[in-house]
């Protein structure tokens, strides 16, 4: 049923965009790691479950980024269920979470089935699904939604993937400057 309500609000969050052309987001300057965790807290028993290696670095003083934390988690949440999807049993899923310059990235990669070169260049597109021989559910929107989001962020989503190797989803952030003190 968590699939199913998954896909109800990805339709939801994909209407709202296309009816208003904006998200509406509701942002706050905001500790993104702590945002992370909140995001990642149900998949160590998801992981551990379907015999993966879940590793996590999450150093908690990274800049402050202004987002909208129920659309943020909801992009993190989404790009982790890809990893854990795509992963066969006894692969790997790590997230990085690190600062450079005046941006906040979340490395999410794993040691899944990778993605063809032709199918990356289409990879954000709404509606479309990489074909594979992984089932799952899905209507196609997640990784457009994503990307929105993101972008909505002033930020950008990118990947970087092997076929039969990996992939690596990096989301970038502009961070606050260091004098910005109040986080929610």
């Amino acid at each position: 049923t968590s699939t199913l309500v998954d896909m109800i609000n990805t339709l939801l969050d994909f209407s709202e965009m296309e009816a208003w052309d904006t998200l509406n987001l509701q942002r706050y300057p905001t500790r993104f790691p702590i945002l992370v965790e909140q995001a990642i807290e149900g998949w160590h028993l998801e992981m551990r479950e379907k015999g993966l290696t879940f590793e996590e670095d999450i150093p908690q003083d990274v800049p402050l980024v202004y987002v909208d934390h129920k659309r943020m988690r909801w992009v993190v949440t989404n790009i982790v269920r890809n990893a854990w999807q795509y992963t066969p049993e006894g692969g790997r899923v790590s997230i990085r979470l690190y600062s450079e310059d005046d941006h906040v990235l979340l490395e999410v990669a794993d040691t899944g089935i990778g993605i063809s070169r032709r199918n990356q260049e289409r990879l954000f597109t709404r509606f479309h699904r990489v074909a594979n021989t992984v089932r799952t559910r899905g209507i196609g929107l997640g990784l457009y939604v994503c990307q929105a989001i993101v972008e909505e962020h002033s930020g950008e989503i990118l990947v970087a993937s092997e076929e039969g190797v990996g992939s690596k989803f990096t989301i970038k952030l502009p961070a606050l400057p260091k004098e910005y003190k109040k986080a929610k």
